[in-house]
């Protein structure tokens, strides 16, 4: 495909999606799109590993790919295996904890429409997403495994 057909291809309903959501947030200082567009599992994993140490209880993302495509990814890697993790004392299915994650650090959505999407209470999304930053920080199992659904996710929203 050369320049003048790249442009004029239309958008899929991810890219529209992302793009929507990024134009509806307040313009980040840094804004790491292209870096991610293309980069490895291990990359992104580190990525979204730094920007968890620096966040501080606060959201500094900016979206980077569609809920559904991260709800896909999800559902594709779910179906390959079962998974669970360990946060303090308990055990938790991996996969849900991962889904609201990257939904809310890849799509950015809050915890009350990560509640919607994964069927569950906003509290519950909430409880899910501070555990996913945890292992984060604490499994490199857990981060690699991240990296790659989140890979996955991208690959979804951007396809060409």
């Amino acid at each position: 495909m050369d320049y003048a057909e790249a442009i004029r291809a239309p958008l899929s309903n991810a890219e529209f999606e992302v793009i929507e959501r990024r134009m509806a947030r307040p313009r980040a200082a840094e804004d790491d799109l292209d870096a991610l567009y293309r980069a490895p599992p291990a990359y992104l994993a580190r990525w979204m590993l730094r920007k968890t140490r620096v966040a501080g209880g606060h959201s500094p993302w900016t979206p980077i790919a569609s809920p559904n495509a991260v709800l896909s990814a999800i559902a594709t890697s779910r179906r390959a295996e079962c998974w669970t993790v360990r946060c303090g004392r308990n055990r938790h299915d991996g996969w849900e904890v991962l889904a609201a994650g990257l939904l809310h650090m890849l799509a950015c959505v809050s915890t009350d429409e990560a509640g919607r999407l994964l069927s569950c209470h906003p509290a519950t999304a909430a409880r899910r997403v501070r555990r996913h930053k945890e292992l984060l920080l604490a499994d490199p199992g857990y981060a690699a495994e991240a990296g790659r659904v989140g890979r996955a996710a991208l690959d979804l929203t951007f396809p060409h």
